[in-house]
């Protein structure tokens, strides 16, 4: 070889060399800081010191701050030793808050207060808010989700005075059964590595070191470096493609701290002692080719692994390149160790000054240039603050992981061709689950469970006979696979469709990997716990009311011979439904629950109502549902998220008004045609030009209602008045305020019944029949209604006509109609005109005692008499439902005409009924409005936005949506339980007292 090839040759060496010593970069963490400031206070606090304090400030040691000494040894360690930082073991916030203000009352030089906190504080502290393991978050796929989670535990951290958090683990792990399990992110480097540095970015954002551990990698060994030295038998090409990887990308990520491992790799050195020993390790492999020049923390040098080799610890781990030496089991024989090391030359004061200046720095970046001290007031709650409860629902919705999905039956479609049977196996107690009521929201099911022991045979044939032809399986643990198995071999036999839930530790996926890959499931779900929380995001999952998003964090083997299922594996697809979640993640503020809850069992206990229920959905998620008082006073049947209230005239707007929409929608008729072209018996009367635009404004010139009272009765069967404004020798039955009836009146048997006949077969009271000669009737009163100017009165006729209409356009009755095109669609199974032809009187509240009409307390079915008497369903009222129903044609209706992945009308119509606004009064098309200019006679509450629309309804219900803020109202109650006369209604003010909760509670 020629000199000048040699010389080119030595060139290059020397230019990779320089360029790797050059890839060092300054910790993203300095990037703000003034430096000038920064090296004057330094220097300051440097010269101050004593050659003994200039060591002892790279020491961090441990304390106790429940132990009846805690006060002794900081006193000791601070006071006497002068180290640089504390670490705490398990605790309580105020007890680590009180032990950090005293030791830092004594500083010389402000303390780096440390704390293990991979999964947030409550990793040592018992009343801090609990997070998963990183092993059950490794499922997230979503960096920004990481980056908050971060945030969230930087914000705990800064609130205890703490600076320093050992995390985030960068361990990839290999294997089931190592030491790091669950505290590692996964079995992918790309995802731990992308995990670990969106956590620690949202650290270091929020004014907390992070420091990456353990490197250069403890994720491939079972033995433990807290009993001994673990040896990590690898490659060093293995090392770089696998466990080198995250701590590298976050090196290049610019942030500031690492720990070093006391691990044997002999692929890195030979020698065997540990890697916080070796400058092979922390100089030559972290420091000049990885290119970190953050803060570098040894692992804990009292554990056995650190002390495989002889000497002093702390004298071999600053040798190796550590700056800061973390729990030696003492100070001072360590400390007149490096002091010996000092004086014989082996260590050079030099690198003991270099690192004291660092630690400083990094002291400064940290913001303890000021005398720190942590406030104890209302330190708990602040901790504790809801934004973390928020942060813990995320998380576990985030990581559900959809690994299996063969017949693209997620998230469920068609559910009004679906009846679902869910089996929960491995429910205790036998009451209905978190996962089997969350489902119930979404559908109708038949609910099964089965513990160990049972008899899988019997229940395969009970949810057989269900009738059921979709099976949804909760599996509680891998203890279920085998009888899960069989249950869903017997279904899917019967080309009926099964999806399983599986909640299992990532650490035993492999036990219930043959469930997740079974030929006869068509979809699986998988939590990482068997949590109240996971189990309802499994059930929002499979239905669409929360994302998929999740991944498997880990390498599952499933039988096959094709390896199994990979780590990174999970099928996404986004929300289609309502979700389920707690006020504050929707932006409401804690109080909003008990505010709401105050206002309801006030107006229980006034009499306002028996019982009422309140919904409140924002953001397409429901985050409010709760029930109060009873059915029927004194029933002693509670008022649950199911029991049915009459809509009254909020049937208007949702049923009615729906089946108005898909008209319009399929281009039946104009808002301008007049409604005579569909409804024959308007042609020849006064009513031939109304159009439909004047009957959805209520500009008709219609009188307000139709009597019933002087329709049904028949006036042969009584002389003198039909009702008075008082009482005579006649009129003695009293049916409301200043309305006392005809005790002789009877009812009309040409169009009434009170037994069943072919003739007489439309439900209108208990015992009480009519038919569609009765309807008939009714309706062609309404047609030969004498007209009022054309001007806004609010009117049931308009709405029974409109009913008509709907009728005649689509060739079949109403109640069929919004059923088949709305109600079954959307799951919405608890919304129907009749509600006893599907649900017991147990689930539906009581209305008025009605002693004259009807003469009983009616109950199951409608209150109003017009609806009544037309059989149970009318365009004016009829509509049963429950809240969270409701909510689901509410929210179609904000998503432009979408829900669970259909169409059910073109944005466009939902824009022009919901939008448009009458020019002579507050009206929409069909729907209320706020009245900003007469507040007094509004409907909603004063904060409402214009563009609210919504409706109210006898009975006492409403609801009421909110395009501006995207947010859902509904009241829903049983007011005129027992008289419609109920002053106490409009004194307690539920329906816009709540509603003006709700703005208020907006956090701005």
């Amino acid at each position: 070889m020629t000199i000048s090839k040699k010389f080119l040759l030595i060139l290059v060496a020397l230019l990779a060399v320089t360029t790797a010593a050059s890839a060092k970069r300054q910790p993203a963490i300095f990037n703000k800081v003034d430096k000038r400031a920064m090296n004057a206070w330094v220097d300051k606090q440097f010269n101050a010191m004593t050659p003994d304090e200039r060591i002892t400030q790279l020491f961090v040691m441990a304390v106790d701050p429940r132990n009846t000494v805690a006060s002794e040894t900081v006193k000791k360690l601070v006071s006497e030793y002068r180290v640089g930082g504390l670490i705490f073991n398990e605790s309580d916030i105020v007890s680590q808050a009180k032990i950090t203000n005293y030791a830092q009352s004594l500083a010389k030089v402000p303390l780096l207060i440390t704390l293990d906190a991979e999964w947030g504080p409550s990793m040592r502290l018992e009343d801090a808010p609990k997070f998963p393991r990183n092993l059950y978050l490794g499922a997230i796929s979503d960096d920004a989700m990481f980056y908050n989670y971060g945030r969230e535990v930087a914000r705990e951290l800064k609130r205890l005075g703490v600076n320093v958090d050992f995390a985030p683990v960068l361990d990839v792990i290999d294997r089931p059964g190592t030491v790091v399990g669950a505290r590692s992110y996964g079995s992918d480097p790309e995802l731990v590595s992308r995990h670990g540095i969106a956590f620690a970015r949202g650290l270091e954002d929020g004014g907390i070191l992070s420091v990456g551990k353990h490197f250069p990698g403890h994720g491939s060994t079972t033995a433990d470096s807290h009993k001994t030295l673990p040896t990590v038998d690898k490659s060093l090409k293995e090392l770089e493609l696998f466990d080198f990887v995250p701590f590298k990308r976050y090196i290049d990520a610019g942030l500031g701290g690492m720990l070093t491992a006391h691990l044997y790799i002999p692929a890195i050195s030979r020698e065997r002692k540990p890697g916080t020993m070796s400058p092979r390790y922390v100089t030559d492999l972290l420091q000049k080719k990885m290119g970190f020049d953050g803060l570098i923390f040894t692992d804990a040098l009292g554990m056995e692994g650190a002390k495989a080799v002889g000497g002093s610890v702390c004298v071999g781990a600053l040798l190796a390149g550590n700056d800061v030496l973390l729990m030696p089991d003492e100070v001072p024989g360590q400390l007149a160790a490096i002091k010996a090391a000092i004086a014989s030359g082996k260590l050079k004061q030099k690198l003991i000054d270099e690192r004291c200046k660092k630690m400083l720095r990094f002291k400064y970046a940290l913001g303890l240039y000021n005398q720190p001290k942590v406030d104890i007031d209302n330190i708990v709650a602040d901790v504790n603050d809801p934004c973390a409860a928020v942060l813990k629902r995320q998380l576990a919705a985030a990581s559900i992981t959809v690994v299996r999905d063969a017949q693209g039956i997620l998230p469920v479609k068609g559910l009004q061709n679906r009846r679902f049977a869910v089996v929960t196996m491995g429910n205790e107690n036998d009451l209905k689950s978190m996962f089997q009521r969350r489902c119930a929201n979404y559908a109708q099911c038949t609910p099964f469970n089965f513990n160990l022991g049972g008899d899988i045979k019997a229940l395969a044939d009970q949810v057989k006979a269900s009738g059921s032809n979709v099976l949804i399986l909760s599996v509680a643990s891998s203890d279920y696979v085998a009888a899960a198995r069989y249950l869903a071999s017997h279904f899917a036999d019967h080309l009926h469709k099964v999806i399983v839930a599986v909640m299992s530790d990532p650490q035993r996926l492999d036990e219930v990997g043959a469930l997740l890959d079974d030929s006869y499931v068509s979809a699986a779900v998988l939590a990482y716990d068997n949590s109240t929380v996971s189990e309802d995001y499994l059930a929002q999952t499979i239905f669409g009311g929360n994302a998929a998003r999740g991944v498997l964090p880990v390498n599952v083997k499933t039988g096959k011979p094709d390896g199994g299922l990979k780590a990174g594996t999970g099928i996404k697809y986004d929300a289609c439904r309502l979700g389920y979640t707690i006020p504050a993640e929707v932006g409401f503020k804690p109080s909003l629950t008990a505010l709401v809850d105050s206002v309801c069992r006030y107006g229980v206990q006034q009499h306002a109502f028996s019982g009422c229920e309140v919904v409140v959905a924002r953001h397409g998620k429901i985050v409010f549902n709760r029930a109060y008082g009873e059915i029927d006073y004194d029933s002693g049947i509670p008022v649950t998220e199911n029991t049915l209230f009459g809509l009254a005239s909020v049937s208007k707007a949702t049923g009615t008004l729906s089946g108005v929409m898909k008209c319009y929608d399929e281009g039946k008729f104009q808002l301008d045609d007049k409604v005579s072209t569909v409804i024959p018996g308007m042609r020849n009367t006064d009513e031939k030009d109304i159009t439909f635009r004047e009957m959805l404004y209520h500009e008709s010139g219609l009188p307000p209602e139709l009597s019933m009272w002087y329709m049904m009765f028949d006036p042969k069967t009584y002389t003198g008045p039909l009702f008075t404004s008082t009482p005579n020798q006649y009129n003695t039955i009293k049916f409301m305020n200043n309305a006392y009836g005809n005790k002789f009146a009877k009812l009309r048997t040409d169009i009434l019944s009170t037994v069943k006949t072919d003739k007489f077969n439309w439900p209108i009271a208990a015992g009480l029949w009519g038919g569609q000669v009765t309807y008939d009737s009714i309706m062609n009163r309404i047609y030969h209604q004498q007209l009022h100017e054309k001007r806004y009165v609010y009117s049931d006729l308009n709405f029974a006509l409109l009913g008509n209409a709907v009728q005649n356009m689509s060739g079949m009755p109403l109640n069929y109609f919004v059923e088949n095109n709305f109600f079954a669609p959307l799951g919405a199974y608890h919304t129907l005109y009749r509600p006893l032809s599907r649900f017991a009187g147990s689930q539906i509240a009581y209305t008025e005692y009605d002693p004259f009409l009807r003469h009983q307390h009616v109950h199951g079915y409608v209150h109003d008499e017009l609806a009544a008497f037309s059989g149970g369903v009318q365009g004016n009222a009829g509509l049963f439902s429950n809240a969270n129903d409701l909510c689901k044609l509410l929210q179609m209706w904000l998503n432009g005409g979408t829900y669970g992945g259909q169409r059910f009308l073109k944005a466009s119509t939902v824009e022009t009924f919901t939008t448009e606004k009458s020019t002579k009064s507050h009206r929409g098309l069909g729907f209320d409005k706020p009245q900003p200019d007469n507040l007094r006679a509004s409907s909603t509450c004063d904060e409402a936005p214009a563009e609210v629309y919504g409706h109210t309804g006898f009975t006492g219900t409403c609801f009421w949506v909110d395009p501006k803020n995207d947010m859902i109202y509904i009241f829903l109650s049983n007011r005129v339980n027992p008289t419609r006369n109920n002053p106490a209604f409009t004194r307690v003010s539920a329906r816009s007292h709540i509603q003006s909760i709700l703005y208020k509670s907006i956090v701005k």
